[in-house]
């Protein structure tokens, strides 16, 4: 027996495309850690392993780690095949139970109120001109790296009363990969949930990080394009979803409405934004958006998502 990786590809991934020089290679889209969508994971469906050449995920990793980050059980892709593949893992190790153990941010981060040094003011006047002001800035307790690994980015963290998971961001707009992050489990939190968990009539997901402070008392975000079922079981205590992403990610929208909608979930909303604008570029302007959403239920009645009909029809 062994794992069907091709068929998790066709169901989990937007756009897949062989690549003829290597056998069992793949480039698919998008990267659920970066979010990449310009096809730069490959995936060997026979040597089972996978590398996002941007933001380096899945290096030294099997293919079972993908699975797990993206929510799925590679038991349900296992097949009879006569091939015995020694790394298939039995039931009982299936989406292991991730422990919240305290994290800790990089030696080097310093916070960003109070740093008079010259970079340190260079990474608070990037994060002010993001639309950040300094009351958010002390509440999700920004900082910045000096120096290190994380040497020149902004540090996001993220508290469920220990540090769950920070992300690392440029702010000299010179680094490859843009965002940096720790090589830690995402399937079982959702970024900025304590927060948004307080006020329960509705959250807003979106994308990015920088996402959230357009809307932060009420926005969790993706850290991807993906939702596993430990996120979907935490959304559940909200009366109503708004699926806020990129506007060049509206398919992705639609297709995670899709997915919630089968899950159960009935007030649904997408919201959609301007040719090139996140809700991180719109600021405070992002809740008249939000107002403006169209419901999930309505979309089919909409002549501006054929496409969206044609991926129901597919489903």
């Amino acid at each position: 027996m062994s794992l069907d990786v091709l068929s998790f590809l066709q169901t989990h991934f937007d756009i897949i495309d062989m690549v003829p020089s290597m056998d069992g290679e793949y480039k698919v889209s998008p990267c659920p850690n970066c979010g990449n969508v310009k096809k730069k994971l490959y995936v060997n469906v026979e040597s089972k392993v996978f590398h996002c050449f941007v933001c380096d995920y899945g290096r030294g990793h099997r293919i079972e780690k993908l699975f797990r980050d993206m929510g799925v059980s590679p038991q349900d892709y296992i097949i009879d095949d006569g091939i015995e593949d020694v790394f298939v893992e039995t039931p009982k190790t299936i989406l292991p139970s991730v422990p919240f153990n305290p994290k800790k941010l990089p030696e080097e981060f310093r916070f960003l109120i109070g740093n008079n040094s010259i970079m340190g003011k260079k990474a608070l006047s990037y994060v002010r001109d993001r639309g950040i002001n300094d009351n958010l800035i002390q509440e999700f307790k920004l900082g910045f790296c000096y120096d290190g690994v994380y040497k020149n980015r902004i540090i996001i963290p993220y508290y469920e009363e220990d540090l769950v998971y920070f992300v690392g961001r440029d702010f000299t707009e010179s680094q490859t990969p843009k965002y940096l992050n720790p090589e830690w489990e995402k399937i079982q939190f959702l970024f900025n949930y304590e927060r948004a968990k307080k006020d329960l009539s509705f959250v807003v997901i979106v994308e990015g990080v920088f996402d959230l402070f357009s809307l932060p008392n009420n926005s969790i975000c993706l850290l991807g394009k993906f939702l596993s079922k430990q996120q979907i079981h935490l959304l559940r205590r909200f009366k109503q979803i708004y699926v806020a992403l990129d506007s060049d990610a509206l398919s992705v929208a639609y297709d995670l409405c899709f997915s919630l909608n089968t899950e159960g979930f009935t007030n649904l909303h997408i919201v959609k934004l301007p040719e090139g604008e996140d809700p991180g570029s719109l600021k405070s302007s992002f809740i008249d958006f939000v107002r403006r959403a169209t419901p999930y239920n309505n979309l089919t009645q909409d002549s501006e998502i054929d496409h969206f009909k044609q991926m129901i029809s597919s489903k």
